[in-house]
C-alpha cells in the first residue's frame, strides 16, 4: 500500500469492547446474544441499518468503522510500536 500512498490502519474490535465495557460481546458466536448486543450497542456518532447485521462478522466490521471514525476524531486510543505499525481502537 506504501507504493501506492495509501495509509492502512489495523484495528481490534475486541479491545474497543473492553475499553467501552459493551455487553453480550463475550458471548460471541451465540446467534442468540447476536440481538441482544445490537439492542444495545450505542456508537455516538455512528448510525447503521440493524437489519443488516447479519453475524458477528458484521458487527465487527461496524466496530471497525467506529474505530476509524473514533481515529479521524482525536478519540481513538494506539498500542503499538509504530516502526512495526499501530492497533487502533
Amino acid at each position: 500500500m506504501d507504493a501506492l500512498n495509501i495509509k492502512v490502519h489495523e484495528t481490534y474490535p475486541s479491545a474497543l469492547v473492553k475499553q467501552l465495557n459493551f455487553q453480550h460481546y463475550s458471548k460471541k458466536g451465540d446467534k442468540n446474544e447476536l440481538a441482544l448486543f445490537l439492542q444495545n450497542l450505542q456508537l455516538n456518532g455512528l448510525t447503521w441499518d440493524a437489519t443488516k447485521i447479519l453475524n458477528w462478522h458484521h458487527v465487527d466490521a461496524l466496530l471497525a468503522a467506529f474505530s476509524g471514525y473514533r481515529f479521524f476524531n482525536n478519540q481513538a486510543i494506539m498500542i503499538g510500536n509504530p516502526a512495526e505499525g499501530l492497533i487502533i481502537f
